[in-house]
């Protein structure tokens, strides 16, 4: 008897953490598929503004999806509001670098030019 308890008893807590790693994992790729999706619409809108040839789409893409995610864990991150501000700005400034390293000067010139646009318009 006490068998069939311990053992019910450790399949329910298995049945319970299964059910929260499930859950995780399908809040985990709803934000995937939203970071994949805003990622492809703003590289579409940047290969328009732009002209950028396949490969910068790509690898413009790729830096947004990845930027998108480190910025997602930094927002949910139990830091303080100060740490993450810093780790925001830091963040921000490595953004920039490892764009204007797919951009042309002219492009990324452009790209600064309408990002700032975009943020106050």
């Amino acid at each position: 008897m006490k068998y069939i308890d311990i053992t019910l008893g450790l399949f329910f807590i298995l049945l319970i953490y299964t059910g929260e790693l499930a859950g995780q994992n399908y809040i985990q790729d709803e934000t995937s598929q939203k970071i994949e999706e805003m990622a492809k619409d703003q590289t579409n809108m940047w290969r328009k503004e732009l002209a950028l040839t396949a490969e910068q789409a790509n690898l413009l893409e790729r830096k947004i999806i990845e930027y998108s995610w480190k910025r997602t864990e930094l927002r949910n991150s139990k830091m303080n509001e100060e740490a993450k501000k810093e780790r925001f700005s830091k963040l921000k400034i490595l953004e920039k670098k490892d764009i204007c390293e797919i951009l042309t000067r002219s492009q990324y010139e452009k790209y600064v030019n309408l990002s700032s646009k975009l943020k106050t318009g």
